[in-house]
């Protein structure tokens, strides 16, 4: 039996890199608030223009 592997591909160690990072508290705070504001800005850009484009819901 026999067996040949390539090297490492980048994407490996990064997955790797980032399972240990989501273990970090502290580090998942400080990476989490900037994409939940980025969503939270965007999401408010979505709903302004869906409202300029159609106008509000009338129910």
């Amino acid at each position: 039996m026999a067996r040949i592997e390539g090297p490492v591909s980048g994407n490996v160690l990064l997955r790797r890199a980032q399972y240990r990072a989501s273990d970090d508290a502290g580090l998942c705070a400080v990476l989490v608030r900037p994409i939940v504001i980025a969503k939270t800005l965007n999401q408010r850009a979505v709903v302004r223009r869906a409202l300029r484009d159609h106008g509000p819901l009338v129910s």
